[in-house]
């Protein structure tokens, strides 16, 4: 499994290979993931974190509280 998962690989994990249908599964399971045009981008370390049930976070985000 390189970084980024291949179509076939995306496949296996939905089970579907239309984007939309797989971008509902990962939404519904929480797995983070990037629409670039048609393609349904995923990290494989997400996917390994999923697996694990570790806490996946889906971006990080500036800490405006620390900023005075």
């Amino acid at each position: 499994m390189s970084e980024i998962l291949s179509p076939a690989e995306l496949k296996d994990l939905t089970g579907y290979v239309r984007a939309v249908e797989q971008r509902r599964v990962l939404n519904e399971q929480g797995i983070p993931f990037k629409e670039v045009g048609t393609r349904t981008v995923v990290l494989s370390r997400h996917v390994v974190a999923w697996v694990e049930g570790r806490a996946i976070a889906r971006h990080a985000e500036p800490n405006f509280a620390a900023v005075r």
